[in-house]
């Protein structure tokens, strides 16, 4: 009977121990959980802040484009060639390609050769 008294008593200390261990972790998992969700909100935050600045911004540019385009229309030139003459010619000004590897070539302005390597001649 006192054996079973101290067996009991053993395995009721260890249960104790093993307790407060899973305790101990439980309580740590729940501060990692706690400071995890504080940076998933911060970082949620951030994003409508960057969403908003960027929507911002990108008001902002439409606008500066549209002024651009009104200020870059082709308008005529007026030339007068002469004073005597009262003749007037209209010029139109031409936009600058964006790339400047594109254009009207005919097969005639750049050899075959040229663009295409076949080895030694």
């Amino acid at each position: 009977m006192a054996e079973d008294l101290l067996i009991e008593k053993k395995i009721e200390l260890l249960v104790g121990m093993q307790t407060k261990k899973l305790q101990e972790q439980i309580g740590d998992l729940k501060r990692v959980i706690v400071a995890l969700n504080e940076e998933v909100v911060s970082i949620k935050g951030q994003i409508k802040e960057n969403a908003v600045a960027k929507q911002h911004s990108v008001v902002k540019n439409e606008e500066l484009e549209k002024e651009l385009a009104e200020q870059k229309k082709e308008e005529p030139v007026v030339v007068q060639t002469a004073p005597t003459e009262q003749k007037q010619e209209t010029i139109n000004v031409v936009k600058e390609d964006p790339n400047p590897r594109s254009g009207e070539f005919d097969s005639n302005d750049v050899s075959i050769e040229k663009i295409f390597y076949m080895g030694n001649k």
